[in-house]
């Protein structure tokens, strides 16, 4: 049997995935949008930026059927891919199934369909007259669309800014941008759900023949920037054994017996139970360079040997996001700040946002980020340490 992995700009270690695969009697082929090849890069299994002559840079299905034999199954690592899996004519079977491809397209029946199996998801209220009951009575309020990914358009609506809440529905529903265009993605509906206190997490699971095993877990330190939930810190963590069995269950409430597929969830741990937020039959994007420092831990997965991201000394690794609560012209080489100085000699630093360069105050995914940094810890991170990271008014111009 042959797998298609779609959308290889998102992962890393091709070589490691590709001996799994032959180790699991699979032959493998990586493919990737051509706009993609603009970017001209792709990880190695080391995390370093190496060209990948091994993959096919096409999205065209007769052009793809010259690598691939006919009981090819195409696997989606992206968001343009998990589009293109619902084109008519497709001639390779499709490794997530119906479900799995609706519930990455709407939350709303990602909500329903947990739900329906007994699994705890947030409440949702059916209008914004329910919704601003709900925010009288003290409660905070998730927006968000329906059916985008990566945080485009969520904002978090309380108490505070209440009166904020029909601007930001109305945005939410219609919202478009450059990645949804890219990636044919359209979402009209705009969903309100109740805002969960609790830690939040984001794990990818490989679902084969049933059987589900866990890729990775990372744990998420939030900060709410003008309305917005944006994630200033990740730590890439040993499963947590209690978390085991709800991603189970979840994957076997989307997929099917016989579906073959990676799934990411964001989900909250509230104490008494895990709530899932978020699903895509796809990788969990934006941390190549934090889940690299460990292996590849897809190939792992693949092989049934799940990576246990933990040093000799006990400490794991951790990214943390550099972001800004101001718009305008970047003034300060994140390089020379306190807060990445302290981690010269520990820690690697990537600067995306140069001085000059124009940053949001509103980040939405991790293509906003000013720079990040990775680092290994044994401890989680402590809040006010994390607060050097978020840049004020007095690192940005307003104007040229």
């Amino acid at each position: 049997m042959t797998l298609i992995f779609a959308g290889t700009s998102f992962i890393f270690g091709l070589d490691d995935i590709a001996r799994a695969c032959r180790n699991r009697g699979w032959n493998a082929v990586f493919v990737e949008a051509p706009f993609i090849q603009r970017y001209g890069f792709m990880n190695d299994a080391s995390g370093g930026q190496q060209p990948c002559a091994d993959v096919v840079y096409s999205d065209d299905w007769d052009a793809l059927q010259e690598h691939a034999a006919p009981d090819a199954v195409l696997i989606p690592l992206s968001e343009y891919w998990i589009s293109r899996c619902t084109d008519a004519g497709i001639p390779f079977a499709v490794g997530p199934g119906p479900d799995a491809l609706r519930a990455s397209r709407s939350k709303t029946f990602l909500y329903e369909t947990l739900s329906a199996a007994g699994i705890p998801v947030p409440a949702t209220y059916a209008d914004l007259q329910a919704a601003r009951s709900a925010i009288a009575a003290g409660s905070r309020i998730v927006v968000k669309p329906d059916g985008l990914f990566s945080g485009y358009g969520v904002e978090i609506v309380g108490p505070e800014n209440a009166g904020d809440l029909e601007m930001h529905a109305l945005k939410a529903a219609g919202l478009k941008n450059n990645a949804t265009k890219l990636f044919q993605v359209e979402s009209t509906d705009v969903l309100l759900s109740e805002h969960i206190a609790g830690i939040e997490y984001s794990a990818d699971c490989w679902i084969c023949g049933g059987t589900v095993t866990v890729v990775r877990v990372c744990r998420k330190h939030l900060a709410v920037i003008n309305d917005k939930p944006c994630t200033i810190a990740v730590e890439y963590i040993p499963v947590p054994d209690t978390h085991r069995d709800p991603l189970a269950a979840w994957c076997r409430t989307l997929f099917g017996a016989d579906d073959m597929s990676f799934a990411q969830f964001d989900y909250i741990d509230r104490g008494s139970d895990l709530v899932p937020i978020d699903f895509a039959c796809r990788v969990g994007g934006g941390m190549k360079t934090l889940l690299s420092t460990a292996g590849c831990c897809y190939a792992a997965a693949i092989a049934k040997e799940p990576l246990v991201p933990v040093d000799a000394g006990g400490a794991h690794p951790m990214l943390v996001n550099f972001l800004t609560t101001t718009s305008g012209y970047l003034t300060t080489d994140a390089a020379t700040l306190p807060a990445a100085a302290a981690y010269t000699t520990t820690g690697k630093l990537t600067v995306y946002k140069h001085p000059g360069d124009y940053v949001t105050s509103n980040p939405s995914s991790a293509a906003s980020r000013l720079a990040d940094l990775v680092t290994w810890t044994a401890e989680a991170p402590a809040p006010e340490t994390l607060g050097a990271f978020v840049l004020g008014a007095e690192h940005v111009r307003r104007g040229k």
